[in-house]
């Protein structure tokens, strides 16, 4: 499935945490980084995972992990 265009974003700004941080954003960062809020922020990384993007553990923070990034095309 693809990511809209504020997903996409979404799963570049958590990558570029990452790679900063050496760690997950929480979602307070993500909706800082892509300018949206927290419920906001929760929402798109809920898309992000049921489209197979990422992963999490239940109930732990700081636990998103990229399992795939989005091809050239989008997809």
């Amino acid at each position: 499935m693809d990511l809209t265009e504020k997903q996409h974003e979404t799963l570049k700004a958590i990558a570029t945490i990452w790679q900063i941080r050496g760690y997950s954003p929480s979602l307070g960062e993500i909706a800082e980084a892509v300018n949206v809020s927290r419920s906001a922020a929760s929402a798109l990384v809920d898309a992000i995972e049921k489209r197979g993007y990422i992963s999490r553990e239940t109930n732990k923070s700081r636990t998103i992990r990229i399992l795939k990034y989005p091809t050239p095309d989008g997809g």
